[in-house]
């Protein structure tokens, strides 16, 4: 016969039985990791804003190699010249039924890609460059992009010598300049907010712009006989009640940390903050419309050290 089992007692039944799992997190363990995550976040959360930028910086620093390195094939075909303010009357840029070209597509036979007109930062929000808006059209893009040309030293706005009218352009050389390597011939862009007749009202538009005015040149130019000037684009980094209080910097932007990309006369491309670019005035203690160009040796701007006539101190 088999032996009876022995009886199991409750002792040894719960010593067999199952281990216990792990334990619930405790509500202070709990705050201590979301606080964790939050302070991780903060850290981390710039860190990657700022590479996203940097990286767009990057981009458009290739847009406008592209750009400087077609303007400069233009200058070789064309006995040397940079490209005109305006291509045909510039009095008529602005009418929309009229086609005048300016360097936008002056070059764009060199450039062959309109994409790089639109900064990565700034983006496309109308569709002119990308063809998918109703200002996708020459007269838009001419004016529009988000670069523009050193125009009062490169691209010269002239006056009719007989009507007095700002409706000619002149023509300077690429190997004309006395030091193409720190001169900024194109920049990164943005259209300020206007009146109707044209005079920044402080802030900033979501266009571009074509152009851009050298810091300092608005009171040596604005009552010039023969050259013309952008009414009330003037550098100045404390405008009092003008801009809100911001630094204006004509139409030159400040999206990238206070600066912009630049592209320069010999070919080369490089980040600036707004202080270098206005090296050589007195821009961060003028008032509005009152910035002079105090030390032209350290100026980024000039084509031959002659500025118009009004020679700065050295």
């Amino acid at each position: 016969m088999s032996p009876k089992p022995s009886a199991v007692s409750s002792s040894q039944f719960k010593a067999s039985g199952p281990k216990r799992g792990w334990q619930a997190f405790t509500l202070i363990e709990l705050l201590v990791v979301i606080a964790i995550i939050a302070i991780l976040t903060g850290v981390l959360f710039p860190v990657f804003a700022r590479a996203k930028v940097a990286a767009k910086q990057s981009a458009s620093l290739s847009n406008l190699k592209q750009i400087v390195l077609g303007s400069l094939m233009y200058s070789s075909d064309f006995d040397d010249g940079l490209a005109l303010f305006a291509n045909g009357d510039a009095s008529q840029l602005g009418n929309w039924s009229v086609r005048v070209d300016t360097w936008v597509w002056s070059t764009q036979p060199y450039i062959k890609n309109l994409s790089v007109l639109i900064d990565p930062l700034m983006g496309d929000p109308h569709g002119i460059y990308s063809g998918k808006g109703d200002e996708s059209t020459p007269p838009y893009q001419n004016l529009f992009p988000d670069y523009g040309v050193n125009y009062v030293f490169l691209s010269p706005w002239l006056r009719d010598p007989v009507t007095g009218s700002c409706s000619k352009s002149g023509s300077v050389t690429a190997s004309g300049a006395s030091h193409p390597s720190s001169t900024i011939f194109f920049t990164t862009t943005y259209r300020p907010n206007e009146d109707s007749a044209l005079n920044p009202v402080g802030g900033y538009s979501d266009y571009g712009s074509w152009v851009v005015t050298a810091p300092g040149m608005l009171s040596i130019l604005q009552s010039n006989a023969t050259t013309c000037v952008m009414s009330g684009m003037d550098w100045t980094k404390h405008p009092v009640g003008f801009n809100a209080g911001m630094p204006f910097t004509a139409e030159a932007s400040q999206r990238y940390n206070d600066g912009a990309v630049n592209a320069m006369l010999d070919g080369h491309a490089k980040y600036l903050k707004s202080d270098q670019q206005a090296a050589g005035t007195d821009w961060a203690t003028s008032g509005y419309k009152h910035t002079q160009i105090i030390h032209s040796r350290d100026y980024m701007w000039d084509y031959d050290g002659t500025f118009y006539g009004a020679i700065p101190s050295q």
